[in-house]
């Protein structure tokens, strides 16, 4: 049997049941069979036979990845954005799939929004007199500036809710 086969059997094994697991991207599945020794021969034949197959299809993974994080995240559109780079999407198909999610001041200001009423309840519900501990209005914007929501954002919140902001 030929070693260079088996090589590619092997390296085709560890990426097929990598791929099983979870939707990943080709720049995922390259890192991970990096990781595991193969040669970069090998892994390219791999990528592009799971590519022929569409097992590894960047732009389905985008497009499910952006649905899933309107449905379940309560991120800002920079996070996503970042998390989507990290993952190894290109910057021009990240721009197209975050246009359809509203990536403009008053979106993600509706996705702040959201994120504190999944958070805090109902906006009418918020105790206000929570917010005047400093160490609950540290916590407050700490919560949504690692979300990747800006200052101003926070800021802009903390006036609808109407709390004097003193931070």
């Amino acid at each position: 049997m030929d070693p260079k086969s088996d090589e590619f059997e092997k390296a085709r094994e560890k990426a097929l049941s990598y791929i099983l697991f979870k939707k990943r991207t080709g720049f995922e599945v390259r890192r991970k069979l990096e990781r595991s020794g193969f040669e970069e021969a090998e892994i390219n034949k791999v990528i592009n036979h799971y590519l022929k197959l569409k097992y590894i299809d960047d732009e389905a993974f985008t497009e499910k990845f952006i649905d899933e994080w309107k449905r379940l995240k309560c991120e800002s559109v920079n996070k996503l954005r970042l998390t989507l780079k990290k993952k190894g999407i290109s910057n021009d198909l990240i721009s197209k799939y975050i246009e359809c999610t509203g990536n403009t001041v008053s979106g993600e200001f509706d996705r702040i929004k959201l994120c504190f009423i999944k958070k805090y309840g109902e906006l009418g519900e918020f105790n206000k007199r929570e917010f005047d501990d400093i160490k609950f209005k540290r916590k407050f914007y700490y919560y949504f500036g690692s979300r990747g929501f800006d200052i101003e954002t926070i800021r802009r919140l903390v006036e609808l809710i109407g709390v004097a902001d003193q931070l």
